[in-house]
């Protein structure tokens, strides 16, 4: 959520609700003649900041995935309902009481430079999670047992947990990186972007905008859309602007802004606010070596005393759903 009361309030007001984005893009006319998706085109997309880096290993914010999700497909994906379905890997199994997965990898999956995406690639890219400390998945597998983790065959990997962990096989939700191009390159500082997914990088000017163009090689089902434009628009004010204009097409709007022009005609002839949920929350955090949060009694008391739905009313605009724990 994007309220500006929000970075005021936070560190008082941490809520137990699952943030709700809103999400707007340009919806077409309330009747449209035609039905069918037309290849071509150019969408503009914006970023709430500018872009860091593009080693999906090294990606550490919100912006930086909505790019890279474009250009690397997951091992394992999931459908609207958040049930696990196949992407890089075709099929899996489960093994040893929940500590090991074998994945068998789909033999048409290969990377933007035609080259098959291999049990080799997995992993060296779960080593390099691990070698890299990556904030983004780091601690997704920091139960892995390097040694056990095997390629079976070209296609086919075993992994390997010490323990195992009920959410484990949803850590499977990982682009993967070619061997071949980043084991030859400095790691950090290469600025080769080669993933398998519907998109390439096309052109990055830095902190101005990244352009993504259809991957003509792509495995699957290829993107409609021909290029997908990046532009970073820190200012929320700026980017309402823009999106008004029509210099950007798809862009995130604060709940307040939202709130107070929802119902305008002017801007429901044109603009299409969409609501989506983020896999994050918000929580209070017990410091249990403070004496006064010892005794759980206690926290059970503060706990109950703070009103979660009367915070995403007013706060949030109505636009988070209370959870009871750090599991969707």
């Amino acid at each position: 959520m994007r309220a500006p009361v929000i970075s005021l309030l936070l560190a008082l007001l941490l809520s137990s609700g699952c943030s709700r984005e809103v999400r707007q893009a340009e919806v077409p006319a309330p009747e449209p003649s035609i039905t069918e998706p037309r290849d071509g085109g150019r969408v503009v997309r914006r970023l709430e900041s500018t872009v860091s880096t593009l080693n999906y290993v090294l990606q550490a914010t919100e912006d930086e995935r909505q790019v890279l999700s474009l250009i690397y497909d997951p091992l394992i994906a999931f459908d609207r309902e958040l049930n696990h379905i196949p992407a890089i890997a075709a099929r899996w199994e489960v093994q040893d009481r929940g500590r090991a997965y074998v994945l068998h990898l789909d033999p048409r999956a290969t990377f933007s430079d035609g080259v098959p995406v291999r049990a080799a690639d997995v992993i060296f890219t779960l080593h390099k999670i691990l070698d890299e400390e990556s904030i983004q998945f780091g601690s997704w597998f920091e139960g892995l047992d390097r040694e056990a983790t095997v390629a079976v065959d070209e296609r086919t990997v075993r992994v390997v947990f010490r323990d195992a962990r009920a959410t484990q096989l949803s850590a499977f939700n990982i682009g993967v990186m070619p061997e071949h191009i980043y084991a030859a390159e400095n790691f950090k500082k290469t600025t080769k972007v080669v993933g398998s997914g519907p998109y390439v990088l096309k052109r990055r000017e830095r902190d101005r905008s990244i352009l993504l163009e259809r991957n003509p090689n792509y495995w699957r089902e290829k993107a409609h859309i021909q290029e997908v434009l990046f532009r970073p628009v820190p200012d929320d004010a700026v980017a309402w602007k823009a999106l008004q204009r029509g210099d950007l097409d798809v862009g995130r709007v604060n709940n307040d802004l939202w709130f107070n022009v929802r119902d305008e005609p002017a801007v429901k002839s044109k603009i299409g606010f969409l609501d989506i949920h983020h896999f994050s929350y918000n929580a209070i955090v017990w410091n249990l070596s403070d004496p006064m949060l010892d005794d759980a009694r206690v926290r059970r008391a503060l706990a109950m005393s703070f009103d979660r739905q009367t915070v995403i009313e007013n706060l949030y605009r109505g636009q988070a759903q209370p959870v009871t724990g750090p599991f969707t």
